[in-house]
């Protein structure tokens, strides 16, 4: 949807339903400019289309109401007038939509306000492990900053994991192991590399191996201290996590074998498939 920055103009506008404010603000697109308009649209039309499927339980749309919330879809839908007049009712309109301590009376409101303040608490606690301790009083700056890096490199993969708003996942310096050593996967042996190098081979790992964190995070710590214990004292690889490729492009991970492939990149799949 185009919304922010853009000056251009347009006769009517088909937008999903979105909270109010943002569907004011697609609006001012409308009529922006004075020119001849066609016979039909000699005012500006808003289309508001609410992106329910035919096999589609939700009201609004699975997408709309796991983007923006059932709760304000709701209130938006129930506020949103036949005829809008800009700029007069875009201060009343976002006032009633967003004060949640005045509600109309729509069936299914409640539960959708619930919703929407869980949803907030625990985006609030996945927020917290990034939030800083007050600082401890010291004499210079250089002491106050010694009190700045807390936690481990363990807790920092966590948060990054957690703190993301999709499905949970890790990354990790992907490696190959041949009969020449360990290398990245242009053949290049790591004795060969800056460290600097060794670190830009990050890729993500597919969600369906880490769906459990704390145990992947766990299984590939053990397994990068045992084979790169010299990554500790690294500045460009402490606490990063390496999955190890055989010569066929392959490693397991827990019960996942991954597989790795130029053309298709990283795959997985359950080890008792292969046999």
């Amino acid at each position: 949807m185009l919304e922010q920055s853009l000056d251009i103009d347009f006769d009517i506008l088909y937008s999903d339903i979105a909270p109010i404010d943002l569907l004011l603000q697609r609006v001012g697109r409308l009529h922006r400019h004075v020119r001849t308009r066609p016979a039909g649209l000699i005012k500006p039309k808003l289309v508001v289309n609410y992106g329910k499927e035919d096999d589609d339980e939700s009201e609004f749309g699975k997408a709309n109401e796991g983007i923006y919330g059932r709760y304000l879809l709701m209130k938006t839908d129930y506020y949103l007038p036949d005829q809008l007049n800009i700029p007069g009712d875009i201060s009343r309109l976002v006032q009633l939509v967003y004060d949640d301590e005045v509600d109309p009376e729509i069936d299914g409101l409640e539960e959708a306000k619930k919703q929407m303040d869980d949803n907030l608490l625990l985006e609030r606690k996945k927020a917290h492990v990034f939030l800083l301790d007050k600082p401890k009083a010291s004499k210079d700056l250089l002491g106050w900053l010694g009190h700045a890096a807390t936690g481990t490199d363990t807790d920092e993969q966590k948060a990054q994991a957690a703190v993301r708003d999709i499905q949970p996942t890790l990354e990790v310096i992907l490696l190959r192991r041949t009969e020449q050593g360990v290398g990245l996967l242009d053949g290049r042996l790591l004795s060969d590399c800056r460290d600097s190098q060794v670190a830009e081979q990050v890729i993500r790992l597919p969600h369906g191996v880490t769906y459990d964190v704390d145990k992947a995070i766990k299984n590939l710590e053990l397994s990068t201290r045992s084979q790169f214990p010299e990554w500790a004292d690294s500045k460009w690889l402490k606490g990063e996590l390496a999955v190890v490729l055989d010569e066929n492009y392959q490693a397991s991970l827990g019960e996942y074998q991954l597989t790795y492939s130029r053309q298709y990149g990283l795959s997985y799949s359950k080890e008792e498939d292969h046999g």
